[in-house]
């Protein structure tokens, strides 16, 4: 079941005045923040006229056509001098982290190996790539990965 809160931007911030729900109710800026803690917050940013300008996720995870997407744009890890497949990667958000208002979007988002982020959201290096353009062409002289020292989860060695 979904509930949408509407509340206004000022209001949510100060916890001063209402919220109205889809199912017709009118509630605190307090029980809003409270439904908040137990719900899956979808953000929608809308203009005065109430039209949708941007409709966030759910998740914070690259998950599904965007992670394709991603691992198809950066092809190998965008921290310079790394050269993991996008594949091995995690989805990172390297603009802004999720934690402090980042989006989960191909704009956003970079591939960054788990052995090149020292913290979940800060990555060593710079990223060799921009969300507007193409990674560079991969170096054909470049040496292989190690296969053998990348593992699922489970611990099973994964292969190209």
């Amino acid at each position: 079941t979904s509930i949408i809160v509407t509340i206004p931007h000022q209001t949510l911030l100060t916890g001063l005045g209402t919220a109205a729900t889809s199912t017709g109710d009118t509630i605190t800026a307090g029980q809003a923040r409270r439904l908040a803690c137990q719900a899956a917050i979808l953000p929608a940013i809308l203009d005065g006229d109430s039209e949708v300008l941007d409709l966030g996720r759910t998740s914070r995870f690259f998950k599904g056509p965007l992670r394709k997407a991603l691992d198809l744009r950066d092809k190998e890890c965008t921290t310079r001098g790394c050269h993991v497949p996008a594949a091995y990667c995690h989805g990172h958000h390297y603009r802004q982290p999720w934690a402090h208002g980042g989006t989960t979007s191909l704009t956003t988002a970079n591939s960054s190996a788990p052995s090149t982020t020292t913290e979940p959201t800060t990555p060593t290096g710079t990223p060799t790539t921009t969300p507007t353009a193409p990674p560079p062409t991969p170096d054909a002289n470049r040496p292989g990965i190690d296969c053998a020292s990348l593992r699922s989860s489970s611990g099973r060695t994964l292969s190209r």
